[in-house]
């Protein structure tokens, strides 16, 4: 889920600024580094909470009914 979210906010700060370097002239790079930034920043987000889940032995069962 937490991943899902970043990788929209990643859209949606690549087509908003899009939308501003139309206003205001940045080039287009610096909104490609912006979305690519959030990108991995998801990415690390999910790699920790794999690792922390490896690390403290957290591990989902199947509830027996």
């Amino acid at each position: 889920m937490t991943i899902t979210l970043f990788l929209v906010a990643a859209v949606l700060v690549f087509l908003l600024s899009n939308y501003l370097v139309l206003l205001v002239g940045f080039g287009p790079l610096v909104t490609f580094c912006a979305a690519i930034s959030l990108l991995l920043l998801a990415i690390a987000l999910y790699d920790v909470r794999a690792r922390s889940r490896l690390l403290y032995g957290i591990v989902e069962l199947p509830l027996d009914s």
